[in-house]
């Protein structure tokens, strides 16, 4: 596989204040990796290590202090290079569940009638057919992250970033939502970099799981995840999977 994504020694360093009193935070530092194209990559690591302003310099929306980071090009006419779901779905309340999914199309000022057919396809990847015409406020909070998903796999990203996506999902909800997630990816062959806190998660959906420390959030080990693919409920009874958790969590403290 060839390298889609690379990290390149980043450092981010947060100001506040004036004058001598001013206050110097590194909240990442020497941050170095690559992503494979078609890799699940997730980032685990205590709160405050800096996992979203990671997603955020990769994203673009922050420039590092220190470092660099190559992203793809868009892959086709249309489409954006990073597709970015975030731990709130970010619903526009008056729109339809399609009208939502195809909004990108309208700001890039793009013909949705063209687009609909494909992101209905990936309303039917998602579980969500039948459900194309339902406001954000007739869904439950696991079919509107749903929505949010498909919204970001609409415009053909050749990199999909997730914050804690699930984060504030109930259990049983979101272990249904891992599955689902893991039909998409596979389905749709997206290059994605997964954040969350749940080192269970992480280990069950990804192919390699980076996990970083704190103070300043730096990378402390990159962990291979050697468990057969497809996944499903028998891989968490798998003493591989059992194991590279207990593994991950002990390194975490």
């Amino acid at each position: 596989m060839n390298g889609i994504l690379r990290v390149k020694n980043v450092t981010q360093v947060f100001e506040s204040g004036s004058g001598p009193r001013r206050d110097r935070v590194t909240v990442l530092k020497d941050i170095d990796f690559e992503v494979r194209e078609g890799e699940f990559v997730s980032i685990i690591g205590p709160s405050g290590c800096g996992k979203s302003t990671l997603l955020k310099i990769i994203a673009g929306l922050i420039t590092p202090t220190e470092g660099s980071v190559e992203v793809p090009s868009a892959a086709a006419p249309g489409s954006l290079p990073i597709g970015f779901v975030f731990q709130e779905s970010v619903l526009l309340p008056w729109k339809t569940a399609l009208g939502n999914a195809l909004f990108p199309f309208e700001v890039m000022g793009k013909d949705t009638k063209a687009r609909e057919p494909g992101v209905r396809d990936l309303f039917r990847l998602a579980g969500l057919s039948g459900f194309e015409n339902y406001y954000p406020k007739q869904l439950s909070g696991g079919m509107r992250q749903r929505v949010s998903i498909v919204r970001s796999l609409s415009y053909d990203p050749a990199l999909l970033l997730m914050d804690e996506p699930f984060g504030a999902i109930d259990a049983i909800t979101r272990d249904s939502l891992n599955d689902i997630l893991l039909d998409m990816w596979r389905e749709t062959k997206k290059t994605i970099l997964f954040v969350t806190h749940d080192i269970a998660e992480a280990v069950y959906l990804s192919d390699r799981v980076i996990v970083l420390g704190t103070k300043p959030g730096r990378i402390i080990e990159i962990a291979m995840v050697d468990l057969d693919r497809p996944r499903n409920e028998d891989t968490k009874l798998d003493p591989r999977f059992y194991g590279l958790v207990k593994k991950l969590r002990e390194r975490l403290k």
